[in-house]
C-alpha cells in the first residue's frame, strides 16, 4: 500500500555514506598520500580532533596540526559535495512514491547544506516537500522530536507517517513514538539487522554504491 506521508533518513538509507563517516581518518590521510593503519578508525574514535591532528603528523603527514584541523573538517563537506552517492535502488523507489502522490521529506543528522547539496545533486531534492536536521531541531534522533515535527508539518498523525531508517537506535525512537517503520539495509548496521527486522514492518535493499576507496 502507497503511503500518504513518509519521512526519509538520508545517511545509510538514501546515501551509502554511513562508510565515509566511519573512515573519515583512512580519508584524510589517504588524500595525504599517507599510509593509513589497519586500526586508524579505532584510535582516533576518542581523540579530540586536535589529538587526532597530532597523530597525523606523526604519521607522516607534513601540514601544521591547524591546518590538518582544517582538512579533517573539510572532508565530510567536500565529500556531499562532489561525491556522495545513492544507493543504487533509493532512486527509483524515491520517484515512484513521488509519482504515486505521497508526500516525503527527509530528516537527518547531517548538516543542512552538506544534506541539501548532496540531493541536489544526485537529482532528488525537489522530490521533498521540506528537509529536517537534528541541528535545526535541537534533539538527536534518540528522541522524537524531528520525527513529530515532520508530522506536524505534513499535519498528519505519526501512526499515518511511514519511516524510513537505517540505523536500530532511530527505528527504535520512530517506534515509540508511534510511528509505522521501514528498515533499509545498510552495512553499517549489519550486525543488528535481526533486532531491526523485529521492529519494522518491511526490511528493504536499495543496494550499495560502487567505487568506494576501500
Amino acid at each position: 500500500m502507497i503511503p500518504k506521508f513518509a519521512i526519509f533518513d538520508m545517511d545509510g538509507t538514501l546515501l551509502d555514506s554511513m562508510w565515509m563517516w566511519e573512515n573519515v581518518a583512512k580519508l584524510f590521510l589517504l588524500r595525504h598520500g599517507v599510509a593509513a593503519p589497519a586500526d586508524v578508525n579505532q584510535r582516533v574514535r576518542n581523540m579530540s580532533v586536535e589529538q587526532a591532528a597530532d597523530y597525523f603528523r606523526s604519521l607522516g603527514v607534513r601540514l601544521p596540526a591547524v591546518e590538518i584541523v582544517q582538512g579533517i573538517h573539510r572532508i565530510p563537506a567536500e565529500w556531499y559535495q562532489n561525491e556522495a552517492a545513492l544507493k543504487p535502488k533509493a532512486k527509483a523507489f524515491v520517484e515512484k512514491l513521488h509519482r504515486a502522490g505521497t508526500r516525503l521529506c527527509v530528516a537527518t543528522a547531517t548538516e543542512e547544506g552538506c544534506a541539501r547539496t548532496a540531493l541536489k545533486r544526485v537529482g532528488l531534492l525537489d522530490r521533498f516537500s521540506f528537509l529536517l536536521t537534528c541541528g535545526g531541531i535541537g534533539k538527536g534522533k534518540d528522541e522524537p522530536d524531528i520525527y513529530l515535527e515532520c508530522a506536524r508539518r505534513f499535519g498528519a498523525k505519526p501512526q499515518d507517517v511511514l519511516v524510513f531508517e537505517d540505523s536500530l537506535y532511530c527505528i527504535r525512537t520512530a517506534r515509540a513514538a508511534g510511528f509505522p517503520v521501514v528498515g533499509v539495509r545498510d552495512t553499517a548496521s549489519r550486525q543488528e539487522e535481526d533486532e531491526i527486522r523485529k521492529l519494522c514492518s518491511a526490511v528493504l535493499d536499495f543496494g550499495e554504491a560502487p567505487g568506494k576507496p576501500f
